[in-house]
């Protein structure tokens, strides 16, 4: 389930994949936006300035700031982009103090759990609490 369409080959170490199914050029603009919006401003941007940054060089690509903000963390899934700890700031280049999705998630499980075809995190070795 899921995956972005231009992805089709990925790395063992890759915790999750995309929930949504998006075409290459939705996937090329937003990245081309998260570089510009850096270029821009000299830091990393937030979801915001992507946000603007895509709609000033690639036109109405989405209805609402939440379409972009789930495309992002499809991005964000699919390890191609990087974002701070708490997912406010992204880059398309790595550097200190920013994360693949498959590193924040094996911060937060160091071991015994998968990310499953949803998305929900489940235990494969790791003990479970019988309620």
């Amino acid at each position: 389930m899921g995956g972005t369409i231009c992805r089709t080959s990925r790395t063992d170490g890759q915790v999750s994949k995309s929930l949504l199914w998006l075409p290459w050029y939705f996937v090329n603009r937003f990245l081309d936006s998260t570089r510009a919006a850096e270029d821009i401003l000299g830091h990393p941007p937030t979801v915001q300035e992507i946000f603007v940054t895509l709609e000033a060089n690639h036109g109405k690509t989405v209805n609402n700031i939440y379409e972009a903000v789930a495309i992002l963390f499809s991005l964000l899934r699919e390890d191609l982009i990087y974002s701070d700890i708490h997912s406010f700031r992204y880059s398309c280049n790595k550097q200190e103090g920013f994360f693949t999705y498959s590193e924040l998630f094996r911060m937060r499980f160091p071991t015994g759990y998968v990310c499953d075809s949803l998305g929900k995190v489940q235990p494969t070795t790791a003990q479970t609490v019988n309620y």
